[in-house]
């Protein structure tokens, strides 16, 4: 047998070694599992509008106003949401807007849950607390502010009165 030959015999059987190998290594395996987590987190956000009352011309007609809550929380999360005394208030039931030009000059009011105004729209969370409860959905969700300023009041000066309050969301 030529050199050539047997060179071309050996390549033969050195390329069908090669391919039964790689056949064999392509059908042996080995697995392994990936665990994959996350963990949801509850949150919330929150917009309000703003509660005007608008030009009081009478003292002795209740006034009355609105503001709108916006909140955004997770599918499914309960809690509730909050409204502090105001920056001119001693308490949520004693909220006070306050003259711009003199800050000895008051104007009682009160925020309700409810447009019949039976509840008092307060900060203390809870089935208790005089905060308003909600559930969250995942998508954004309104609530209204019922404003209300009752009539006979007679400050001792006229000009703008406004009040800060604050929302807060418990979850």
């Amino acid at each position: 047998m030529s050199k050539s030959m047997k060179f071309l015999k050996a390549l033969c059987a050195y390329s069908m070694l090669i391919g039964i190998q790689n056949g064999a290594s392509a059908s042996a395996h080995e697995t392994a599992s990936l665990q994959v987590t996350a963990t949801l987190q509850n949150s919330c956000t929150i917009a309000a509008t703003p509660l005007a009352f608008g030009n009081i011309t009478n003292p002795t007609v209740d006034t009355s106003g609105t503001a709108t809550l916006t909140y955004n929380c997770t599918n499914g999360m309960t809690g509730y949401i909050g409204l502090n005394q105001g920056s001119g208030g001693t308490a949520v039931n004693a909220r006070q807007l306050t003259n711009n030009a003199s800050s000895s000059v008051k104007l009682n009011y009160w925020l309700y849950q409810d447009s019949s105004r039976a509840q008092n729209w307060g900060n203390t969370p809870g089935s208790t607390g005089d905060a308003k409860a909600f559930t969250g959905t995942g998508a954004s969700a309104n609530m209204t502010v019922y404003g209300f300023i009752p009539a006979g009041q007679t400050p001792a000066q006229s000009g703008m009165f406004g009040d800060t309050v604050t929302v807060t969301v418990y979850y």
